[in-house]
């Protein structure tokens, strides 16, 4: 929303609570709460009462996926084209429906580095290989279990990141998270793993600059282009990766 928009809604919301006879300290207080959600253009969400409202679903429900998301999923193993298995977390029908909900409303909103090609919009792999292909050096790298590498504190700082309190917070990442981590195979997980992704790929896009590189990620393969990629460039990388708390897969 513009700060016009936003200062609209402000002074609608503040017409109802004086027709509900809300005191004013209360009604700064949830406006106080609610402009910066109104800004990201994202649902302003108080509790956990108005959470379950929004959903349009009961509060044992939630709470059963909050406190015990593991009985909400199916998990089955894949193939992978390198070798090996994958497991897959599937959520649900209820329980996608609510993850649908989140990443419709709340993380499909939020911007990421334009150099994360994966799971975005008129981006694909296509894309993110053309911009590699008139350079002569290519070095790529894949990190290891990058979903489940993510875990929920990082998830819920997302949400606190977008101005939802600690409590809110807390029940957005629960919903989008199994056994403490980021499930591969639920709605919400690749939005949030390319938002949590953003340091590392601020990061890397700035060394890649600075040395004349291309740079890309397309999930959890990275992809640097140049004329020459010196073994120094490559260690600088590394390090990067692991500061950002990812680790490189040695094994592919």
């Amino acid at each position: 929303m513009t700060d016009r928009q936003v200062e609209e809604m402000v002074k609608l919301w503040s017409a109802y609570y004086q027709s509900r006879n809300v005191s004013p300290e209360f009604s700064k207080q949830c406006l106080d709460y609610a402009r910066p959600l109104f800004k990201r253009d994202i649902p302003v969400i108080f509790d956990f009462q108005h959470l379950c409202l929004l959903l349009g679903l009961e509060a044992e429900y939630l709470q059963s996926v909050i406190y015990g998301a593991k009985n909400h999923y199916r998990e089955f193993a894949i193939r992978k084209r390198s070798g090996g298995t994958r497991m897959l977390s599937a959520p649900h029908y209820t329980l996608k429906y609510v993850q649908r909900w989140i990443y419709d409303n709340i993380l499909s909103r939020v911007k990421v580095n334009y150099c994360a090609h994966g799971f975005r919009p008129k981006k694909s792999i296509l894309t993110n290989a053309k911009l590699h292909v008139a350079n002569k050096f290519l070095l790529k790298l894949d990190l290891k279990d990058f979903f489940p590498s993510i875990t929920l504190n990082q998830v819920i700082n997302v949400f606190r990141g977008l101005g939802y309190s600690n409590h809110v917070a807390f029940f957005l990442g629960s919903i989008c998270c199994v056994d403490d981590h980021l499930p591969q195979g639920a709605p919400t997980s690749p939005a949030l793993s390319n938002i949590i992704a953003q340091h590392l790929d601020n990061r890397l896009l700035g060394l890649a600059k600075k040395m004349g590189y291309k740079y890309t990620r397309y999930a959890d393969d990275l992809a640097f282009s140049g004329d020459s990629i010196s073994s120094t460039f490559t260690q600088y990388v590394v390090r990067i990766i692991s500061e950002c708390k990812f680790i490189v897969n040695a094994t592919r």
